[in-house]
């Protein structure tokens, strides 16, 4: 397993996002285009990756890993949050990106990105434009639109733990599904919106939280009691956050959904 490093950095400005305070950032892969039978990362290995990148070089970097090199620890919180399975179905890689913002220079978590052409107040605020995707594409990604793209640290500069990474890995796996799913059940994808896209993700999310939640307090394992408090906070998250994406389902969004359970009742 080797890192291979691409010789033309892609611009740090895409769509409604900032992948770097300088003007480039370089793009890593695991390996070549992932590896059919890829080994699972050590432990550390992401944080030791960013850390050592840091520490070398002064732009930032984009990371994609297929989700077979995913570490184990990651894996496994995936798998006991009921979330492996769609993971492996519905994500082509994931991105860990050592600095994300807003170009308002707000923190953010991640995305998963879309070709959107729709304009408005159900526009996907993470469309990006064709010429902006194929930067992306190529060599380093093999599709843009099924990739995951995390913020592997914290506003402050902090790497996020393992722990960290569950809720936002829940609720873009859930976002992923939902679009996948959707555009098989629809004439028109781009009729789905993304409130409606959205508020599916964030039930899928909030379920898989309270699953791992209380598979942990279950388990009652010592790792993962100092996090008891922080759970409880995340929940109460997920919730205000769904009931915020279901306000912005619009009527033409409740059409969508009963043509979507039309064709469930069909099948």
């Amino acid at each position: 397993m080797y890192l291979v490093a691409q010789k033309s950095p892609i611009s740090s400005t895409q769509g409604n996002f900032i992948f770097s305070r300088t003007e480039q950032v370089e793009r890593l892969r695991l390996g070549r285009l992932f590896p059919a039978k890829p080994e699972r990362l050590p432990p550390e290995a992401l944080g030791k990756i960013i850390s050592d990148h840091r520490a070398k070089q002064t732009h930032e970097l984009l990371l994609a890993v297929n989700p077979g090199h995913l570490p184990e620890e990651i894996f496994q919180l995936l798998k006991r949050g009921n979330l492996a399975e769609d993971f492996e179905r519905f994500c082509k890689a994931v991105v860990f990106c050592s600095y994300l913002s807003t170009t308002n220079c707000e923190w953010t978590n991640g995305f998963v990105l879309e070709s959107d052409p729709v304009e408005g107040p159900t526009r996907n605020p993470y469309s990006f434009s064709e010429t902006e995707i194929q930067a992306l594409s190529g060599n380093f990604l093999e599709d843009p639109l099924e990739t995951i793209f995390v913020n592997a640290c914290k506003s402050d500069g902090r790497l996020i733990n393992n722990l960290g990474f569950f809720p936002v890995f829940a609720f873009h796996i859930g976002y992923l599904k939902a679009k996948s799913e959707m555009a098989e059940k629809v004439t028109d994808p781009n009729s789905i919106s993304y409130a409606l896209k959205a508020s599916f993700a964030a039930t899928y999310a909030l379920s898989s939280v309270q699953v791992l939640f209380l598979d942990l307090v279950a388990a009652n394992e010592e790792a993962y009691r100092p996090y008891s408090g922080q759970f409880q906070k995340l929940v109460t998250f997920h919730e205000k956050q769904l009931a915020n994406y279901l306000s912005l389902v619009s009527p033409e969004d409740k059409t969508v959904l009963e043509l979507i359970q039309q064709q469930r009742t069909k099948n």
